[in-house]
């Protein structure tokens, strides 16, 4: 429909029908967005309610938030973060392998190692 609505607006001036594939198309990525919002939201509610029943000591509503704004994100990061996560939680940072809150598969670790030759 892309092509063929963009012939006949170029060959025969029809504006309506190309008009209305393309409001149709917003409207359909719209309600897709919505549904993984809501889904993430979920999600991060889930995952803080979790952590706040199983391990209260290390539930934080900024610790949860920022894992769920920057997925991937490295040590260095949390430390330079206002919020201060790695100075209030410096153990779940530090030694998060043998933490309880990895146990819960809310966040996983990778140890990667810089063997750039520069």
């Amino acid at each position: 429909m892309y092509y063929s609505g963009l012939r006949g607006i170029t060959e025969r001036q029809e504006w309506e029908p190309w008009i209305m594939f393309m409001l149709k198309a917003v409207e359909e990525t719209a309600q897709q967005t919505l549904e993984k919002v809501n889904r993430i939201i979920e999600l991060m509610d889930a995952t803080a309610n979790k952590t706040r029943t199983e391990i209260p000591k290390i539930y934080s509503k900024d610790l949860i938030e920022v894992i769920f704004k920057n997925p991937h994100c490295k040590i260095r990061f949390l430390e330079r973060q206002d919020s201060g996560i790695a100075r209030r939680f410096p153990y779940i940072l530090g030694n998060c392998q043998k933490s309880k809150f990895c146990d819960l598969f809310v966040l996983g670790v990778k140890c990667i190692t810089s063997t750039t030759n520069w």
